[in-house]
């Protein structure tokens, strides 16, 4: 088991944030990401949503490998930091 916290921060007139988290058992051990949407509101939440389904979707596969995922799906997104 696992204990951990997360804090996020709207910033005043935004209704979404780019940041995001993912916490995801495998069978080779536990991924967690912290995922920063580039910029605030809506655009960087797609980027970071885009991201953690990206990771959900492979949690065993090689980090690297899911790097370069992520590095070819969000192209066409704002992008993370």
């Amino acid at each position: 088991m696992v204990e951990y916290g997360v804090a996020k921060y709207v910033l005043p007139g935004q209704e979404e944030s780019g940041d995001h988290h993912l916490v995801c058992c495998s069978r080779n051990g536990i991924l967690i990401a912290a995922i920063d949407g580039i910029g605030h509101g809506e655009e960087a939440a797609n980027a970071a949503r885009t991201a953690a389904a990206l990771l959900r979707s492979s949690p065993d596969e090689p980090i690297l490998s899911l790097v370069e995922h992520c590095h070819e799906k969000l192209r066409a997104t704002r992008g993370l930091y």
